[in-house]
C-alpha cells in the first residue's frame, strides 16, 4: 500500500513524500517514506526534488487522487540556474522552437474542447502528455517510443512523460483506470454538443501479440493471418468527429455488438440518437432491440435473404423506369419505396419503410470488376494442378480471398485443379448497383426523410471507413505490438485522442476550403517550417514564415502569433 502525505515545514514549505508500507515478518509493518519535493507556493505543483526518477503512472495517479499536479519541474542544482531546469538551452543560449504544428493542433484541442476534457479526467499533468503524445502521432506517424526524440526535435522544453518507459507506463495506467476513461467520454460527447445523429462501425486490429485476453481470431478485414481485436467506433455525423469506441473481442461479429453499443452510450448520458449501420449489423433482433428502445436508424439489407430477393424480383421493372429516376452526386439512381416486414417477439409485424435503389453506372462498375478478376484468377489456375484439395483451398484463400467463393476443387487425373462456378458469377452480377435501404418509422408522416435524404444518409457511412483508414494508415497504429491488456487499453486510447485531432484538422481544412487541395501530410511540412526564437531571457522572437506557410495559416483563420500562443 502506498500514498502521499504533504508536510508544512516552519518556514512556509510544503514538503510531499511517498509512504510505502513495508511488511516485516514476526513484527509490526512499518512506513517507509521516500522525498519527492516541494510544492509550488502558487500553482500546488510539485517541483520534483534533484536525484528523484520521473514518477510513473501509478505515482502520477497517488499525485492526481492528492490534487497535487506534476509538469515536469525540477529543483535546480546549485550550479544551475532555475530556468536552465527548466528549458534545455543550445550552445549559444538560444532555444529554437517549433510552434505550426503543435500550436495549430493545440489550437484545434483548446477550442474543440478535447484539452479540457482530457484535464478534468486524467488531471492537467497526465492529460498534458497524452495530448502530446498524441500531437505526435498525427505529426509524425510514429511509434510512442519516439515521442521524446520529436519532442527535443521540436524544441520542447518539458520532456515529462514522453520518455519511453514513462509513456509506457502512463498508457498502462490509463488502461488500468476504466473511470477516467469513462469520464472522459462523457465529457467528450458534452464537449461535442450531445450528437443525435451517429454513424456506427467496426473494424479489426491484428496483433502481433497472444497474451491479450480480447485478441481472437475472427473475420480479419485487412486480410492478414494474424490474431485480431475489433474496434467499435462511433462518429457524429454532423461533425464528423469520433465521439467514442470500444475494443471487442476478435471473434465476434459486427451484428452482435449492436445493443451493448446502444446501453454504453446511453448510460453515458446520451439519448434519442439515431444509428446509420451497414448491412453487417442486420439481424432481425438488432431492429426489434432499435424499435422498442426507440432507437431511429438508417441500416442496410442484404440482398441475400428471401424478403429482399423478392422484394428486387418484384420491384425490379420498375426500377428501370425513367420515371423513378433522380440524381444522387450527378450520377442517375432508379428508386422504389416499399415496405420491409419484421416479426417482433411478441408475434406482432412491423412494416418498416424500406427504400430500393438501382445505379447502373455502378452495376457496370461492379461487374467489370468481378468478371476481370475471375477471368485472370481462372487464367492463373488454369496452369496449376495440386496435390491434395486442402493445397487449392490454401491458394485461393492466399490469392483469390474474396473471390474465392467463384472458384470450386475438382479432381483431374489424379490431382486437384480449380474450376470457375459460373452460378454463383452470374448470381453476384444481378445483384451489382442494387441497395436496399429500411429507416425506423417516422412519428409522423410528415417527417418521413426524402429518397434522396434516405440514399445521402446511408453515404455517409464512408466516414468511418475514412476515419478507419487515418486511424490504421496515418496515425501509425496499423497492429497492435504490446502484450498486455491494460497497456493495449491505452494505447488504443491514445490513437483515438489521435483521429480526434486528425479529424479536427481534416475538419479545419475543409472549412478553409483546403481539403481538396491539400492532403494533411502536405500541411504539416508547410507548418513545419514556422519556428520562434526563445532566447535565454525575454519575449520570444517569431522567426521569418516561409510565404506558402502563412498563406496556409491565414486561409485557416490564423496568425503566426495565434500558433505560438497555443502550443502546449
Amino acid at each position: 500500500m502506498a500514498f502521499i502525505i504533504k508536510q508544512k515545514r516552519r518556514d512556509g514549505k510544503t514538503i510531499v513524500h511517498l509512504a510505502e508500507s513495508v511488511h516485516r515478518p514476526g513484527r509490526t509493518p512499518c512506513h517507509r517514506r521516500r522525498h519527492l519535493g516541494v510544492l509550488d507556493a502558487e500553482t500546488g505543483e510539485l517541483i520534483l526534488a534533484k536525484g528523484q526518477p520521473e514518477p510513473d503512472g501509478e505515482l502520477t495517479e497517488l499525485l492526481r487522487k492528492k490534487g497535487i499536479a506534476f509538469r515536469g519541474r525540477r529543483s535546480p542544482s546549485r550550479s544551475q540556474p532555475e530556468a536552465d531546469a527548466l528549458q534545455p538551452l543550445a550552445a549559444n543560449g538560444v532555444r529554437v522552437e517549433e510552434i505550426g504544428r503543435v500550436g495549430l493542433l493545440g489550437s484545434l484541442a483548446r477550442s474543440s474542447g478535447l484539452a479540457d476534457c482530457l484535464w478534468k479526467s486524467f488531471g492537467i499533468g497526465d492529460g498534458m502528455r497524452i495530448l502530446r503524445l498524441a500531437m505526435h502521432q498525427v505529426c509524425d506517424e510514429g511509434a510512442v517510443y519516439l515521442a521524446l526524440d520529436w519532442w527535443d526535435d521540436i524544441g520542447g522544453a518539458d520532456t515529462s512523460g514522453l520518455s519511453s518507459s514513462a509513456a509506457g507506463s502512463l498508457l498502462a495506467g490509463i488502461g488500468r483506470d476504466a473511470a477516467a476513461r469513462r469520464a472522459f467520454f462523457a465529457e467528450w460527447l458534452r464537449a461535442c454538443g450531445m450528437p443525435k445523429a451517429l454513424i456506427h462501425d467496426t473494424t479489426s486490429i491484428s496483433t502481433y501479440s497472444s497474451d491479450l485476453e480480447l485478441a481472437e481470431w475472427g473475420y480479419n478485414r485487412d486480410g492478414d493471418s494474424l490474431p485480431q481485436v475489433n474496434l467499435a467506433l462511433v462518429a457524429a455525423k454532423a461533425s464528423r468527429l469520433p465521439v467514442w469506441y470500444r475494443i471487442l473481442p476478435g471473434s465476434v461479429p459486427d451484428v452482435a455488438s449492436l445493443k451493448g453499443t446502444s446501453a454504453m452510450l446511453r448510460d453515458l448520458g446520451l439519448e434519442d440518437f439515431s444509428f446509420t449501420l451497414d448491412r453487417g449489423f442486420y439481424s432481425r433482433d438488432n431492429l426489434v432491440d432499435m424499435l422498442d428502445g426507440g432507437i431511429c436508424f438508417i441500416i442496410g439489407i442484404p440482398l441475400h435473404l428471401r424478403q429482399a430477393r423478392k422484394l428486387v424480383a418484384r420491384h425490379l421493372g420498375a426500377l428501370a423506369k425513367f420515371k423513378r429516376r433522380f440524381l444522387a452526386g450527378g450520377t442517375p439512381v432508379g428508386h422504389v419505396h416499399c415496405q420491409f416486414q419484421v416479426e417482433r417477439r411478441d408475434g406482432t409485424a412491423a412494416d418498416l419503410p424500406a427504400h430500393l435503389y438501382f445505379s447502373a453506372e455502378r452495376r457496370h462498375q461492379m461487374s467489370m470488376r468481378i468478371e476481370k478478376t475471375v477471368l485472370e484468377l481462372a487464367e492463373k489456375a488454369e496452369r496449376l494442378s495440386f496435390d491434395s484439395p486442402r493445397q487449392a483451398r490454401q491458394w485461393l484463400e492466399e490469392n483469390a480471398r474474396s473471390f474465392a467463393r467463384f472458384f470450386g476443387v475438382v479432381p483431374r487425373d489424379g490431382r486437384s485443379v480449380l474450376a470457375v462456378k459460373p452460378n454463383r458469377v452470374a448470381n453476384a452480377l444481378k445483384s451489382q448497383g442494387l441497395t436496399l435501404i429500411v429507416t425506423s418509422p417516422p412519428a409522423d408522416a410528415s417527417e418521413a426523410p426524402t429518397r434522396e435524404e434516405v440514399l445521402e444518409d446511408y453515404r455517409s457511412r464512408d466516414l468511418a471507413e475514412k476515419l478507419f483508414d487515418a486511424y490504421k494508415n496515418a496515425t501509425g497504429n496499423d497492429r497492435l505490438r504490446t502484450g498486455g491488456d491494460q497497456a493495449a487499453e491505452g494505447r488504443v486510447f491514445l490513437a483515438f485522442v489521435s483521429l480526434v485531432l486528425r479529424a479536427l484538422l481534416e475538419n479545419k481544412l475543409r472549412e478553409a476550403i483546403l481539403k481538396s487541395r491539400l492532403a494533411v501530410p502536405e500541411v504539416m511540412a508547410m507548418l513545419k517550417k514556422i519556428k520562434q526564437l526563445v532566447p535565454i531571457s525575454g519575449k520570444p522572437l517569431l522567426l521569418e514564415v516561409p510565404k506558402k506557410s502563412r498563406d496556409l495559416i491565414l486561409a485557416m483563420g490564423y496568425q503566426p502569433e495565434d500558433l505560438a500562443a497555443a502550443r502546449i
